[in-house]
């Protein structure tokens, strides 16, 4: 319906007998937007008894009156179309945060006269929390997945070595000591995290950038001076290298770079 046809009395108790008993908060103002009466549950989210602490007021008075402006613009749409359908958040007097499905409309007198508005507000606050939590259980599925992937890669990847590139890489270590042996380059072992840095370097990223593509996968801070430290006290001594370059082309010929899904590392990461 487009208007409230309502004959109004702040003394009638028969309209009131029937609105106390709804679930929902139900009020009346006038043009002014000052109000002419209300329902009990309305008292209870103002935490008051007595309806004459409403009446007589404005969404200035009231413990909402941060949403006054907000609020006295909606009955103004209301009162100018008809009706009007809208969320509206409240802050209670228990300083708990609220949301509250809306429908106004106009309230005519008996001769179809616009007096006012007549308000509705039902309270969706336990459906929006719902809703929020089934978006953030969705976003958790489809990180899990992506790692899924990503770790999959790194284990398929990691598991293939080429003889021939291991050949190729004991040539081209820099200067290596008579009698050195290069036999333990065949067994090296990296944790997830070296395999992760390893491909960053591998894609031209720099330690301060790697550690915040880490902090990103891992939804925790990495900080910088941590990849540092992989690379110089780990990578480095496994490679038996001394540089980012060496240490890239040593993983490159030993088949040690893993490939790693574009999801994880877009164009631009």
């Amino acid at each position: 319906m487009k208007n409230s046809k309502f004959s109004f009395s702040i003394n009638d108790e028969n309209i009131y007998s029937i609105i106390d008993h709804v679930h929902a908060s139900i009020y009346f103002k006038n043009l002014k937007g000052i109000y002419l009466g209300c329902n009990r549950y309305m008292l209870q989210m103002l935490n008051v008894n007595d309806r004459s602490l409403v009446i007589g007021e404005t969404d200035y008075d009231l413990s909402w009156s941060d949403k006054a402006e907000e609020i006295t613009r909606n009955d103004k749409i209301a009162i100018k179309n008809g009706t009007y359908s809208i969320e509206e958040s409240f802050i209670n007097d228990k300083r708990e945060h609220r949301v509250y499905l809306t429908e106004k409309s106009r309230l005519l007198d008996d001769n179809g006269k616009i007096i006012g508005v007549m308000g509705t507000s039902v309270d969706i606050t336990s459906q929006k929390e719902a809703d929020a939590l089934k978006l953030q259980n969705i976003h958790n599925q489809d990180r899990l997945a992506i790692m899924q992937i990503f770790h999959k890669s790194i284990d398929d990847i990691f598991n293939i070595l080429h003889k021939n590139q291991i050949h190729a890489l004991r040539k081209k270590i820099a200067s290596p000591k008579v009698g050195q042996d290069s036999s333990h380059l065949d067994n090296i072992k990296l944790t997830r995290r070296e395999q992760e840095i390893i491909y960053s370097l591998s894609v031209g990223k720099s330690p301060k950038e790697i550690a915040n593509i880490l902090a990103a996968i891992d939804n925790k801070e990495v900080s910088f001076k941590t990849v540092l430290s992989i690379i110089n006290k780990k990578l480095y001594p496994k490679f038996e290298v001394f540089s980012v370059s060496d240490l890239v082309d040593s993983a490159r010929l030993l088949g040690l770079i893993p490939f790693l899904p574009n999801e994880l590392y877009p164009s631009g990461a």
